[in-house]
């Protein structure tokens, strides 16, 4: 079975590992151990997110796949006055949807073929990837797949599959960041340490504009150099692909009023519905600072009159 899945997975640049279910509790109590800690793990997700208990109770899962897809940037091209404004929308976020049922169709087809089950899971997916051989740390505190960088998407489940030989490894950091440090000097926020895989969450750009609420008084304005998310610690660091596919998603100077000023997604006109709702942005329309963040990034670029 694994050489079929293997095989499939491939077509859509996707790799794999496998994790022995009886691994987890390793997992579960190092994400306990950091609730005392200011890391990245160390957030709303250890205590809202992750979810042990339900795994546990499912006595005939023997193993967790943990697989890494590509993902691409995404560009919104904004017209104003014949000139051009680029925001971006970091990896992860605009193919989010499209990652996730290309690996759950290839996923279903092959293991009912073979006659195996699959649970879904909600598990730290960047631990799994690291103790699993598949990723190494990053100094920004993301994990890295070799031939991706960090500019790809994570997926999990769980599975009656059992392997022969598993891979257990101690997470580590890899070696070149230890003399690197780009990702530090460009964090606007001064969120990273020099030489550990380590985020201080209450400065992390990223904690706070994925997120409903104000902005606090000492994040600058300039700061904001994408539509969610930041990119600084990723766009800066030698073992990202700078030649990485880019989606383009062309925008009128109306279509940019109508996402500031219209607070339902229901409510914008059906065009612009649609183009938002395929690149995943509805996930955080009722964040309002997705809004505020737009109009902070068109104020930063030159030029560009914000209304």
């Amino acid at each position: 079975m694994l050489q079929e899945y293997t095989l499939a997975l491939e077509k859509q640049n996707s790799v794999f590992s496998i994790v022995d279910a009886d691994k987890i509790i390793e997992i579960e109590q190092e994400i306990l151990s950091r609730q005392n800690e200011t890391a990245l793990e160390r957030n709303h997700y250890i205590d809202n997110y992750y979810n042990f208990e339900s795994f546990k109770n499912e006595q005939s899962i023997n193993s967790i796949f943990i697989i890494a897809t590509p993902s691409s940037f995404y560009i919104l091209k904004i017209k104003y006055l014949e000139k051009e404004i680029n925001i971006k929308i970091p990896p992860i976020y605009g193919n989010r949807n499209q990652i996730l049922e290309n690996i759950k169709t290839i996923t279903k087809k092959t293991f009912v073929k073979f006659s195996f089950n699959t649970f879904p899971v909600i598990l730290p997916k960047k631990l799994l990837a690291a103790y699993s051989g598949l990723a190494q740390y990053g100094n920004n505190g993301l994990v890295y797949v070799q031939g991706m960088g960090s500019y790809h998407r994570l997926t999990a489940f769980a599975s009656d599959f059992k392997n022969d030989h598993y891979i257990w490894v101690k997470p580590s950091m890899m070696k070149s960041c230890q003399q690197c440090g780009r990702c530090v000097e460009n964090c606007p926020s001064k969120a990273l340490r020099h030489g550990i895989p380590w985020v201080n969450i209450n400065r992390c750009i990223t904690e706070f504009n994925e997120k409903d609420g104000i902005f606090p008084d000492w994040m600058h304005k300039s700061w904001h150099n994408c539509l969610i998310g930041c990119i600084k610690c990723q766009e800066i660091c030698p073992h990202n692909n700078k030649k990485e596919k880019i989606n383009d998603i062309l925008l009128q100077y109306s279509d940019v009023e109508d996402i500031i000023n219209i607070e339902e997604i229901k409510d914008l006109p059906e065009r612009l519905k649609r183009i938002l709702i395929n690149i995943n942005m509805d996930r955080y329309w009722t964040c309002s600072r997705t809004r505020v963040v737009l109009s902070q990034v068109l104020q930063n670029a030159p030029h560009f009159a914000v209304f």
